[in-house]
């Protein structure tokens, strides 16, 4: 942490900040459920009909903070609350939030974005009740 706070304070520039929220509707999906016989499941299944309701609400706002510097790179913070397993298994990857990191440095040149994952615990990529053949 003492490297690290070193090496910022080290290449500090004048700066203009901004903030934006957004959000990303039908992304993330609770995964805790109340069962019609009075249990709590986790990723209960698709289309399970014992589900009775979702326990809690999904937080779909994508915050973001982009720091502007003075002959240096900008950088973007990205936080969005979503389980990175869409891979699943023991396989390893940067999942969506390494995704989402290539898309915006991709999209805005000499650009860093920095991914923070949310407070997740409850939610995930999967959707219980999907529509429309997803």
């Amino acid at each position: 942490m003492t490297d690290a706070a070193v090496m910022a304070v080290g290449d500090l520039k004048p700066a203009r900040m901004g903030l934006g929220i957004g959000k990303a509707e039908d992304v993330a999906f609770l995964r805790r459920f109340l069962m019609k016989d009075g249990s709590i499941k986790t990723n209960p299944g698709v289309n399970n009909p014992d589900i009775k309701e979702p326990i809690g609400i999904v937080d779909e706002r994508v915050n973001v903070i982009r720091i502007d510097r003075e002959n240096a790179d900008t950088v973007v913070l990205v936080n969005f609350d979503n389980h990175p397993d869409t891979v699943g298994g023991n396989l390893i990857s940067a999942d969506w939030p390494g995704f989402t990191r290539r898309t915006v440095e991709k999209a805005l040149d000499n650009t860093k974005c920095v991914f923070f994952n949310g407070a997740q615990g409850d939610v995930n990529h999967v959707n219980v009740h999907p529509k429309g053949g997803v």
